[in-house]
């Protein structure tokens, strides 16, 4: 049965209220649920951070911490918390491709300008 995100929110409340650290309380969440994925669980967090019943600030602080940690980071959401350099070095920036009407000349006018009044 998948993990939902009401029991994911009910464990990072209960961690974070016995004042564990941001990575403690990961690591609270995976020893439950060791098939969640790090995707589902900041979902979760910040989810449990809308609540409106959850108003004391260190476990806002906390939750918060969870959250933004771990979707700035740059592992694959299997979950193993690795980063794969292999696949990192292989994926390189677009090429920039030169306009062409940068690189025609402009053409030559033949028009002379009038005089006002002629």
């Amino acid at each position: 049965m998948p993990v939902s995100k009401s029991d994911l929110e009910e464990v990072l409340v209960k961690g974070a209220a016995e004042g564990l650290t941001s990575r403690q309380l990961f690591d609270r969440v995976r020893s439950h649920y060791p098939k969640a994925k790090t995707g589902k669980i900041v979902r979760a967090a910040f989810h449990a951070l809308s609540e409106p019943t959850l108003k004391d600030r260190a476990v806002l602080d906390v939750i918060y911490a969870l959250a933004l940690q771990h979707r700035l980071d740059e592992s694959p959401d299997d979950g193993s918390g690795e980063n794969d350099e292999a696949e990192v070095a292989k994926v390189s920036p677009p090429k920039r491709v030169k306009s062409k009407a940068a690189t025609l000349p402009l053409p030559e006018t033949a028009k002379k300008r009038r005089k006002k009044g002629a």
